[in-house]
């Protein structure tokens, strides 16, 4: 996890915050064979880091440590503008949200369809370019512009 991830994440409750690597680092395969799946389940293990030593924790709930990739809803970044970014710069990205955008429904006023994204170390707020009745279209590229924070 990494300290975004940490700080979303609230154990006691029973939740935990990650972002994954793409599906071909994990299972690693060359990008392009990953290519011929259109769906992938992965069992995930848990280790706990305690004082001692890290210890393996067992799912209560095997469906909760159950992550179902699909293809049709894994969006695509297909390239940044400029490709070298820093703090505070604004910079624009093409991407395919695939069908994501069907996913998302009844976004209140105060709600975006996305806050950011993370490239590399940075991360890229979309905060003033992305609002409620914002719409990409799905399978097709797109492109947003967000700023350059932390």
């Amino acid at each position: 996890m990494t300290e975004d991830d940490a700080f979303l994440s609230n154990p006691s409750a029973g939740f935990f915050v990650y972002r994954l690597a793409a599906p071909h680092e994990i299972l690693g395969i060359p990008k392009g064979m990953f290519d011929r799946f259109n769906e992938l389940d992965v069992q995930v293990d848990v280790m706990a880091i305690l004082e001692t030593e890290p210890a393996w924790r067992a799912c209560e709930t095997a469906s909760y440590c159950k992550i179902k990739y699909y293809r049709s809803m894994t969006p695509v970044i297909h390239y940044l503008s400029p490709q070298v970014v820093y703090f505070d710069m604004i910079t624009s990205i093409n991407f395919d949200p695939k069908s994501v955008t069907n996913a998302i429904e009844d976004l209140q006023q105060d709600e975006m369809p996305f806050i950011n994204t993370k490239i590399g170390e940075s991360l890229i707020d979309f905060e003033d370019n992305v609002d409620y009745t914002t719409y990409f279209h799905h399978w097709r590229t797109n492109q947003i512009q967000g700023r350059v924070g932390d």
